[in-house]
């Protein structure tokens, strides 16, 4: 019977301890948000088929590239309570993230006339029908003569880049993650073939 009296006591103070702590009590928090640990990456696959587009179709890219993730730290504070004293400060910290990418979408031998439309995670964010590609994304045709990208060529180095011939590949500049709960989205890249 004394170690359940004990335990009660001991309980009750942890409970009180809590209480003050979530009505304020002067105690300071800090709230961090997702770090680039929880970032689930886009499936990357050795090996695997390299479509050939006739007509008009969207195909899911893989990834072939991609540059080391640049993590930007964000923080807000904000003054809390403080009706009777025991005002607190609670501060919010939360990154973003950003790299470059590139992925393979099909074989540039059959000649490709264009992108169409290139969704991320069910989002439209490029529709050509609109407005032109913007300047951060660049389609490579996969001709037998198509140069190395330049993003590319300054991450690797231009003796260690290869050109991706006789492949169709798209490449995101410093593409920011941030809408995505800073994941790499799914891309779903609609081309238009002859």
């Amino acid at each position: 019977m004394a170690l359940f009296a004990i335990g009660v006591v001991v309980g009750a103070a942890v409970a009180a301890v809590g209480t003050m702590a979530a009505q304020g009590g002067g105690v300071d928090r800090v709230n961090v948000g997702p770090r680039i640990g929880d970032m689930k990456i886009q499936g990357s696959v050795v090996g695997t088929m390299i479509p050939i587009l006739w007509g008009q179709h969207a195909i899911a890219g893989n990834l072939i590239w991609k540059s080391p993730v640049t993590e930007i730290k964000h923080e807000s504070a904000q003054e809390v309570g403080g009706k009777g004293g025991g005002g607190f400060t609670v501060t919010n910290v939360w990154y973003s993230y950003h790299a470059s990418l590139a992925f393979g979408i099909c074989k540039g031998t059959v000649p490709v006339n264009g992108i169409k439309k290139i969704w991320a995670n069910d989002r439209l964010i490029v529709d050509t029908d609109q407005d032109p590609l913007p300047s951060d994304i660049r389609f490579y045709t996969g001709s037998e003569t198509q140069n190395p990208d330049p993003i590319i060529q300054s991450v690797e180095g231009i003796d260690n880049t290869p050109a991706y011939r006789g492949l169709c590949y798209i490449v995101f500049e410093d593409f920011d993650f941030s809408v995505y709960a800073n994941q790499i989205p799914q891309f779903i890249i609609e081309l238009e073939g002859i």
